[in-house]
């Protein structure tokens, strides 16, 4: 089973906005104010941690608009 942290608790409120963002990886440098930064290592960029090379199960199919 993925293990993941949602350190602020705000994976809801992600899932349920019009349009869903995606930011992988972004290191110590959010890039997107608006989107859900996801990285396997914890930085104050980050909202969740997990390792993304188990995939992204923990979001529902077809919720996200845009990756970066």
């Amino acid at each position: 089973m993925q293990q993941i942290v949602d350190k602020k608790n705000i994976l809801e409120i992600f899932l349920n906005k019009n349009t869903f963002l995606v930011e992988l990886g972004p290191g110590n440098f959010r890039n997107n104010k608006d989107a859900l930064t996801i990285d396997k290592y914890d930085s104050d960029a980050v909202d969740i941690i997990t390792d993304l090379e188990l995939g992204l199960t923990f979001l529902p199919d077809n919720s996200v608009d845009y990756i970066y």
